[in-house]
């Protein structure tokens, strides 16, 4: 068997094995879109706290559990190709081939896990948001008891309002910011302060979340004008769970 011979072999039982677990991936998502149906929920029903992030997770999720498996079967693909050329190829089994090896080993695995960390990190802050947004959403849900109607997740040009708040005392476009606490600050003095212009926390200060809101304020006052054919003011907020 020639070298060539020797490296396609066990390429093509990867390729199989991979193309299997894609395969089975590609059917789950198929499955999960329901084929020749539709859902009875319609499509511009009323949104859950964080619903936009939910999906965001668990598309993460499966990104994690794809690179996952990618990681595993990596050494053990570049392990078969060596021991393939070896033994079937007869390629002579050299110090020069041995470090060849490890080095493509060692270089696509770092590659990969490095993708591997970003997805884990950008999951966990996705999961905070969401853990944070249902959190505010849960407590707004007080308000109805007074008269007032909470909207959650209502999506604009490009970005979206995480909760709506319309009652006696007006309609507010709510933000939730999400910012850890210091690990060496204790609970009690975890404040953040407001001059009217930024917002100063125990080690920073910003003014970005500010703008956001004063923008997403006035995006979704131009929204209920061309909808009702009324001006309506809408007053930009700031949501910051454990401040």
């Amino acid at each position: 068997m020639s070298l060539i011979q020797a490296l396609l072999l066990p390429l093509a039982l990867i390729l199989l094995s991979a193309g299997t677990v894609l395969g089975v991936l590609y059917r789950w998502r198929y499955w999960t879109q329901m084929p020749g149906q539709r859902s009875p929920l319609a499509k511009n029903r009323l949104r859950g706290p964080g619903e936009s992030l939910r999906c965001e997770v668990d598309s993460l999720r499966l990104d994690v559990i794809i690179q996952v498996l990618a990681l595993a079967m990596l050494p053990l693909g570049v392990f078969a190709i060596h021991l393939s050329q070896s033994y079937l190829g007869g390629a002579d089994e050299t110090l020069l081939r041995l470090l060849s090896s490890l080095a493509v080993g060692a270089g696509m695995s770092l590659f990969l896990a490095r993708k591997l960390a970003h997805s884990l990190r950008q999951c966990n802050t996705v999961r905070l948001d969401l853990e944070a947004e249902t959190a505010v959403g849960t407590e707004y849900s007080r308000l109805l008891q007074k008269g007032y109607q909470v909207y959650h997740d209502l999506p604009g040009d490009g970005f979206r309002i995480d909760h709506v708040i319309v009652g006696p005392g007006g309609v507010f476009a709510v933000d939730t910011l999400v910012r850890c606490k210091p690990a060496n600050d204790p609970a009690e003095d975890s404040v953040v302060a407001y001059d009217g212009q930024q917002l100063g926390f125990p080690d920073h200060t910003e003014t970005a979340p500010l703008d956001e809101a004063a923008q997403h304020a006035e995006w979704l006052a131009l929204w209920l004008r061309g909808e009702t054919g009324w001006p309506i003011a809408v007053r930009p907020a700031l949501a910051l769970p454990g401040w």
